[in-house]
């Protein structure tokens, strides 16, 4: 489907199969792209793997159908324990909750119950329906605004860029003393290891090393002009994932704690690498967003320019 338009993950008990697949369909007509586990992962695929790395990530929202079902699934309960709800929040990707009854609404964990969440049944589902295609596509637009903003302003800077080069780096030195001594000891600080102490239920914690300097290229990577530090931690939270799997499955089945001071937002501002601006979303509302500043793209072209300029993310463990 057309990736400019809204994606939802849709989680739910297999037992509710059927009222699961008629929603899919007709949200698949209201031009949103719904992410159903049975249509997304295939076969041979590892479903948690997929589920949390390239399905609930990749959405605008994600949609939960609680029933008595859904109750006694611990997929759904997976889906959307108390950390993962905490970092939707962060990455900015709404919860949706649905209730099949109130005797349902009753049973549900207390941070849920403290949560907006309306009945769905197949007696009022006409009526409802519009309202879930209407909350999707409104959170699909208030993200999407400040991304495509950012996308043009990122664009534009280049080309003032690009126009400054042409007119003023004539001649063999194109960054003074000053920029030379600054560039050198910012990157030697960005380049100190960052500790990360993940503490689980099987242990009490495993220590691992990233380098601040590549999770911020990175992020930039990513986000294109605006700084968002969840970039950043979801980049940490994906490769301590990927190396646990690879060295003990145990240690895979909760991830309950990272330990570690963010070096990147305090430092950024520092250096004088991030500014604010005040963005207007959607049905006029504004927000304060941070974006790279023309200093911050100055120094990613000196290291590109110098040939520091990191590639990829590393992680050492201990």
């Amino acid at each position: 489907m057309d990736k400019n338009i809204p994606k939802l993950f849709l989680s739910h008990s297999s037992l509710d199969k059927e009222f699961i697949e008629q929603l899919y369909a007709e949200l698949r007509r209201c031009q949103i792209e719904p992410w159903l586990d049975t249509e997304e992962i295939r076969a041979g695929k590892p479903w948690l793997k997929v589920i949390f790395e390239e399905g609930i990530p990749t959405c605008d929202a994600v949609f939960v159908y609680y029933t008595e079902n859904a109750l006694g699934s611990p997929m759904v309960a997976k889906e959307v324990d108390t950390s993962l709800i905490q970092q939707m929040g962060d990455a900015n990707i709404n919860f949706i909750p649905y209730v099949e009854s109130e005797s349902v609404r009753r049973k549900l964990r207390p941070d849920i119950q403290s949560i907006q969440c309306p009945t769905l049944t197949k007696e009022n589902y006409k009526e409802v329906f519009p309202q879930i295609v209407a909350e999707v596509w409104r959170t699909y637009h208030e993200r999407s605004i400040p991304k495509y903003i950012a996308i043009e302003k990122s664009k534009r800077l280049e080309l003032e860029l690009k126009l400054k080069e042409i007119e003023g780096k004539q001649s063999s030195r194109f960054f003074t003393d000053a920029e030379e001594s600054e560039y050198a000891y910012i990157t030697k600080k960005l380049s100190e290891p960052l500790l990360v102490i993940v503490e689980s239920e099987q242990s009490m914690g495993n220590e691992f090393f990233f380098r601040p300097l590549e999770l911020l290229f990175h992020s930039m990577k990513e986000s294109g002009r605006v700084y968002d530090h969840c970039y950043a931690r979801n980049e940490i939270y994906r490769l301590l994932h990927k190396e646990l799997n690879q060295h003990n499955t145990v240690e895979t089945a909760n991830c309950d704690r990272l330990i570690y001071k963010d070096p990147l937002y305090h430092d950024l501002q520092m250096y004088g690498f991030v500014e604010g601006e005040s963005v207007e979303r959607f049905k006029g509302r504004a927000e304060r967003v941070m974006f790279y500043s023309n200093k911050m793209f100055r120094y990613r072209y000196w290291l590109d320019f110098n040939g520091k300029l990191p590639a990829t993310v590393s992680i050492v463990r201990t």
